[in-house]
């Protein structure tokens, strides 16, 4: 008897491990040594897809998507099943053929989404972002801190194993793990790497040590970085030998970025005026051959931000439309503009010369401007658009709310 006892604690302690290992830690796999899959592609400025008939032009037509709902804060990830169900045929309905999401949602968005694709001839395909704390990019570290990058490398592997099936995680607001148990990664299309880049934290993250030298990985290389370029690089790295070693499969990574970090050099009044500080460019990134799916570039642009738009030597009314060119005429990848958008809120923030407004816009003018902003966007040449957003975010608070916000009432509103 005592035997069997000692066997059976075995058994249930090795159990215990091995689900911790595969599931928690997702150390637990043999690696694929051969090549690795893949569905989609970027080829020179143009992403491809192959939905079983070779690959045809995939233009990214996209719906951002949060994880918040009215009377709820984000963090209750408390969207049902049924109604992101309900949600993703009406985005469909929409003429979108892509959903945007930035972090890991619950469990109900993977259920619905597996189910409202499998054995649907005419599905939505997942574009998955990877967030990064708030707290990391606005405190004192530099982005190559041990406390900034492992987080970050750790929120990329979590993504890919929720993806595929594999991953529990256990949150402080949920008694129980959350267990990601379906394979969504058929109409996962691509991966957008990190936030909005704090200026603040790319200057400090570049200037804060000695130049790094050049990154020359398996998947990534560099050419010219700045550190903080280095650093997505090797975000880049690590998360493609992931997927790579563990499923047998790649897709195309971007790393995320805004109008505050672009590429571009602007005259010195602007620089110091608007404290146009950084730079985040993403041609110092080169995938290897290695890496078949490629890179896109993922940017954030509104008509109205950043405000010195205005005061550039543009010679035509429509900057935004000169800004896209410039993005598209700049880079050697495909762009896609991964959020774009106008507010109908009340009051107006910031001005756009054709009326694409911060606000102050009914639904109805909100409707046209969307529609005139991805018509400029399409005609830059861009691989796609995403409009910011399916749902609105009642847990922000905003600068025309600011002064009446009880901050344990938001999500009411």
């Amino acid at each position: 008897m005592k035997k069997y006892l000692i066997l059976a604690s075995i058994l249930i302690i090795g159990w215990f491990l091995c689900d911790y290992l595969y599931y928690y830690t997702g150390n637990l796999y043999l690696p694929n040594m051969g090549e690795a899959s893949y569905f989609v592609k970027a080829d020179g400025e143009q992403l491809y897809l192959d939905s079983g008939n070779g690959f045809e032009v995939y233009k990214i037509k996209g719906v951002n998507l949060g994880l918040g709902k009215p009377g709820y804060y984000a963090t209750e990830m408390a969207i049902t099943k049924e109604e992101y169900l309900r949600w993703f045929a009406q985005i469909q309905e929409l003429g979108a053929n892509t959903i945007r999401v930035y972090t890991l949602g619950s469990e109900s968005f993977y259920e619905a989404f597996y189910e409202f694709n499998c054995n649907n001839p005419d599905p939505l395909y997942l574009l998955h972002g990877v967030w990064v704390n708030d707290y990391l990019l606005n405190s004192t570290y530099s982005a190559l801190d041990k406390e900034f990058f492992d987080p970050f490398v750790r929120s990329c592997q979590e993504v890919i194993d929720a993806i595929h099936g594999r991953l529990k995680l256990q949150t402080d607001t949920q008694i129980l793990p959350m267990h990601y148990r379906w394979d969504i990664s058929p109409w996962v299309s691509g991966y957008i790497l990190g936030v909005e880049w704090e200026d603040t934290l790319v200057t400090y993250t570049n200037l804060c040590t000695q130049q790094l030298p050049q990154f020359d990985g398996t998947y990534f290389r560099t050419k010219n970085a700045s550190n903080f370029e280095i650093l997505l690089a090797q975000i880049g790295e690590e998360t493609a030998q992931y997927e790579t070693m563990k499923y047998g499969a790649q897709r195309p990574i971007a790393f995320s970025n805004w109008a505050t970090t672009d590429p571009f050099q602007y005259p010195e009044n602007i620089t110091q005026y608007f404290k146009k500080s950084a730079a985040v460019d993403v041609e110092h990134i080169q995938c290897t051959e290695k890496f078949s799916p490629g890179q896109f570039v993922s940017y954030h642009v509104y008509p109205y931000y950043p405000d010195y738009y205005s005061y550039l030597p543009i010679h035509e009314e429509n900057t935004y439309l000169q800004y896209l060119k410039a993005l598209n005429e700049y880079h050697s990848m495909p762009v896609v503009i991964s959020e774009f958008g106008v507010s109908s809120g009340r009051g107006m923030a910031s001005y756009d010369a054709f009326g694409r407004n911060q606000g102050g816009l009914s639904e109805t003018q909100q409707g046209e401007a969307l529609v005139s902003l991805y018509r400029d966007i399409v005609s830059a040449g861009s691989s796609g658009a995403i409009v910011f957003t399916w749902q609105d975010e009642w847990f922000k608070r905003t600068w025309n709310t600011m002064a009446g916000t009880a901050l344990l009432t938001p999500p009411y509103w």
